[in-house]
């Protein structure tokens, strides 16, 4: 019997040593985790942090600072030249313009005073004259007033589909609630 005691003594020395054990790794995990938990926290800020700054440099390199710095001072060769322009009619309020109306122009874009300067064609005969730049990835431009069409405004608003291709649309706004909007195409000549 006493045997008996003796073994259920040392089964529950023993026991308890091996708790102890596993409290002790069970201490030393929670701490690891704990130092790797406040390590991926403090890698996290600096990556939040990396992506501010880059936020801001996209920023600053997709948008002008200030109105005297424009994105189209850099010089776009695939823009300058003759081009071939087809536009039709996709939305109107407007009398005397219906939607599936096509005109056909000529376009000779170049650069002057670090605008984008249009002059608009047809049949050789000079009918319009746009100026833009490049804002958010496209080509911006506005018609300049004519004076007997005080109340008319013009943009036009392009993207590069390929180097010698460009779409985007014309729209058209009159007093008295008229609008028209053209699908554009332009063709590189």
């Amino acid at each position: 019997m006493k045997t008996l005691y003796f073994l259920l003594l040392i089964m529950v020395t023993f026991s308890g040593c091996r708790l102890r054990e596993r409290e002790r790794e069970l201490e030393r995990r929670t701490t690891e985790l704990n130092q790797k938990e406040q390590q991926l926290t403090l890698r996290e800020q600096q990556l939040n942090q990396k992506e501010e700054e880059l936020t801001k440099r996209e920023k600053a390199l997709t948008s002008p600072a200030d109105s005297t710095q424009d994105s189209t001072v850099v010089y776009n060769p695939n823009l300058v030249g003759r081009w071939s322009v087809q536009m039709r009619c996709t939305e109107t309020s407007c009398e005397g313009s219906a939607v599936g109306d096509t005109r056909s122009l000529q376009w000779i874009i170049s650069y002057k005073d670090n605008m984008v300067f249009v002059q608009a064609l047809e049949n050789n005969r000079l009918v319009r004259v746009y100026t833009g730049t490049f804002q958010e990835g496209a080509l911006q431009l506005t018609a300049q007033q004519d004076p007997s069409a005080a109340n008319t405004r013009m943009t036009v608003r392009l993207q590069f589909k390929t180097a010698n291709t460009m779409e985007g649309q014309r729209e058209i706004t009159r007093e008295g609630n008229c609008r028209i909007i053209y699908a554009v195409g332009l063709t590189k000549l």
